[in-house]
């Protein structure tokens, strides 16, 4: 449950002109895509050249790519009379949009259970299971398909993680837009136990609106509120959640991980890039990359030998990445596209690990639904697919560059 894509990258997309290519100082790397586009689309209304070229050159260097209307428009404000962009940039925008296709659809379900937002994976059992937010229920593929898993009074069903040692599956459940009966909905976090399939314990979270649930070693929960900027924490056994990190220090936190020291929770903040927390303190910091690149519009959040897996939305263009971290996680050392621009997507989001496998909704179709889950638009629904990703090892030789 993420904020608008038009808030995170509604700016104008531009381009740049035949001089050296700008660099960035290391103070300046947290700078956004959406930052950057914001720049160049007022550089483009002032008709300011030398700035529409350095934040083309940037905009270019961090991943992102532009349109072939955005480029024509920029090219006279690089050189008089130019009709495209320079070269260099060009090729360096083409290859950053270019499609990268690495996965397969696994499961397609029906479009009689409607907006898939998260899946999980049972790995003893070998069983998938599916949130849906306008339906309010708990799916799982079973040998007759997918059908509904008996649990009472949810809200819109979005993050999902498994809890192997205990056998449990969490559900983070709540309102939101397209949620019919919004204020009905059961808000807070619901435990299924993976055998029994029946309901094991369900902790009320009013007021809190919850996105995504992560799982610690002993069992605590994590939970993130998209729209307050919280972070919610329920240790093991509690009744009602602590507030971990208070609303305001983020804008709008999606996905998280726990870092392998046991110590730390990762989180992506859709407009703001990653963060470090203290689960003692509650302290954040970000997460920095040594040179600017693309880290906002991460909805989903995973971790995978070492490297976080993201699911990013809310990038132009659309992709999944493997980020390394140093041991500590304070900083970036590398970032790896495994896919960008699928012609299978319309919106991925949330994802599971199966192995070396990333298992994720590759096609939501969160635009398609209004208030109370209308229909908007023409034509029928897709079924949703779920794709299959595999994640490549760590390569220690790679040196931590950005590919």
């Amino acid at each position: 449950m993420r904020a608008t894509l038009s808030l995170i990258v509604g700016a104008l997309a531009a381009a740049t002109p035949a001089i050296a290519q700008p660099r960035e100082s290391a103070a300046n790397t947290r700078v956004s895509s959406a930052d950057v586009r914001r720049a160049l689309g007022q550089a483009v209304e002032a008709g300011d050249g030398g700035t529409v070229a350095a934040n083309a050159w940037l905009l270019a260097r961090m991943g992102g790519s532009l349109s072939a209307a955005s480029r024509t428009r920029i090219a006279p404000l690089l050189a008089e009379g130019a009709a495209t962009l320079p070269a260099a940039l060009n090729a360096l925008f083409d290859a950053n949009g270019h499609p990268r296709e690495a996965s397969a659809v696994v499961e397609s379900i029906p479009t009689g259970f409607r907006l898939i937002e998260g899946v999980a994976f049972d790995q003893a059992r070998r069983r998938l299971f599916a949130g849906s937010v306008v339906d309010r229920s708990l799916l799982m593929r079973g040998p007759q398909g997918w059908t509904p898993v008996r649990v009472d009074n949810l809200g819109g069903v979005f993050g999902m993680a498994v809890d192997r040692e205990r056998r449990l599956l969490w559900l983070a459940t709540g309102p939101a837009e397209p949620v019919p009966g919004a204020d009905s909905a059961f808000a807070g976090l619901v435990a299924v136990h993976l055998d029994r399939l029946t309901e094991m314990r369900r902790i009320a979270m009013p007021g809190v609106r919850p996105g995504d649930v992560a799982i610690g070693r002993d069992g605590s929960l994590y939970v993130s509120d998209g729209q307050s900027g919280a972070i919610h924490v329920c240790r093991p056994g509690c009744s009602v959640t602590q507030v971990l990190l208070a609303p305001g220090r983020l804008r709008s936190p999606q996905g998280m991980a726990l870092w392998p020291d046991g110590r730390h929770l990762v989180v992506a903040d859709y407009a703001l890039g990653l963060f470090r927390i203290n689960i003692a303190t509650g302290a954040a910091e970000p997460i920095l990359p040594a040179e600017p690149t693309m880290l906002e519009g991460i909805d989903g959040l995973l971790i995978h030998r070492g490297r976080l897996i993201a699911i990013q939305n809310g990038s132009l263009p659309r992709r999944i990445i493997a980020i390394s971290l140093d041991r500590e996680a304070r900083a970036i050392t590398g970032i790896e596209v495994l896919e960008r621009a699928h012609d299978g997507w319309s919106e991925p989001t949330l994802g599971t690990m199966d192995g070396d496998r990333l298992i994720y909704v590759a096609d939501a179709q969160w635009e398609r639904f209004g208030a109370n889950g209308v229909l908007q638009g023409e034509g029928p629904l897709r079924p949703t697919a779920i794709h299959a990703l595999p994640i490549p090892r760590p390569d220690s030789d790679r040196g931590g560059a950005i590919r």
